[in-house]
């Protein structure tokens, strides 16, 4: 399988998975969101990509808990839902590269 190919197949995979995934960089700016995460924030993924999630966490109490990630594994309320938030970072023997938000 070829270098594209692969990407192609990830991306659809990361895609059209029946949760959200959100991506965040060792600045907590969000690098990658699928559209099932964007379905659950509320947020269109253009005012997220390139963002910090603190600048949507008062207006969102789900970004809100993702933003502050003060454990791995949390309950959060939406409004009519109860969602599950956990977070890997990722990260080498030297350096953190940022985080893969489940939701």
């Amino acid at each position: 399988m070829q270098e594209t190919e692969k990407s192609r197949w990830l991306s659809t995979i990361v895609e059209n998975t029946g949760d959200g995934l959100i991506t965040i960089d060792s600045q907590n700016r969000v690098t990658l969101i699928n559209s099932m995460a964007q379905e659950i924030l509320g947020i269109p993924p253009a005012s997220l990509i390139g963002h910090a999630l603190d600048e949507f966490s008062q207006h969102n109490p789900l970004a809100s808990a993702i933003a502050s990630h003060t454990s791995n594994l949390y309950v959060v309320r939406g409004d009519t839902k109860e969602y599950v938030i956990s977070h890997k970072a990722v990260a080498s023997e030297n350096a953190y590269f940022g985080s893969v938000i489940h939701i």
